[in-house]
Parts: structure tokens; sequence; C-alpha cells
């Protein structure tokens, strides 16, 4: 057993070199729309005690530099949900399924968001 991996056996997660990451971001997707707002999804998966995964949606306006959380979810496969900006300046986030919801943005910037997942399997989290 190496080093970093006992000394988080024994709880503690320690920053030391030679112990990479134990978590891994994939980008899935990069969604632009017209509306001069660019979608950023990332899938995380994190290998600790426990394996563990979310996936982010990120939205960005072009031309700036940072951006901004949308929605984080616990997925249930390898969907990459469905975004756009309605005419009425609401960002529509649609999926098909997940596990359950992180964290979720109200609105953003100008943007209220909406998120419609058809079957989320735990409502009240994990």
């Amino acid at each position: 057993m190496t080093r970093c991996w006992y000394l988080m056996y024994l709880g503690s997660l320690p920053t030391l070199s030679g112990c990479g990451s134990a978590c891994l971001s994939t980008p899935l997707a990069q969604i632009h729309d017209p509306a001069g707002v660019t979608f950023i999804v990332t899938r995380t998966d994190c290998d600790t005690l426990a394996k563990d995964s979310a996936v982010s949606v990120s939205a960005i306006r072009d031309g700036a530099e940072g951006s901004g959380l949308l929605l984080k979810y616990d997925p249930w496969g390898d969907e990459v949900p469905r975004i756009h900006v309605a005419e009425d300046g609401t960002i529509l986030v649609h999926l098909s399924r997940a596990s359950s919801i992180l964290e979720q943005r109200q609105s953003w910037e100008a943007f209220k968001i909406r998120v419609a997942i058809d079957r989320l399997t735990y409502p009240n989290g994990r």
C-alpha cells in the first residue's frame, strides 16, 4: 500500500507530492447558444474512499472570462443534457434521467433557469 493511500485510509486527505489527484474531470460537451452564451458540461469522477460522480453545467457569456455554475447533479448514465436559451430569456436544461440534484441555481445574470428531469431517482438527495 502506498503512503498516499495509507494516509487516505486513516481518514486524512494529504497533499503530498507523488499523490495524484483523486478526481478526474472530463469535458462532455460545449454548447454555444445564439443568445451569446456557451454552456459547458463536465463530468467529475472521484475515487477516494468511495466512488463518486457528478456532472456540472456551467455558462459563460461570449467575451467574458468567468463562468457560472447552473446545475450539478449525480448522473444516472452518460447522457449530455439538452440546453438552450428560450425566447423569453430562460435557460432550459433538460435530462431524461438523473440520480439526484446536488446544486441548482434559479437564475444566472439576467437569465432565469428552468431544469426539467423526466426521471429523478432520489429527489431528496443521495
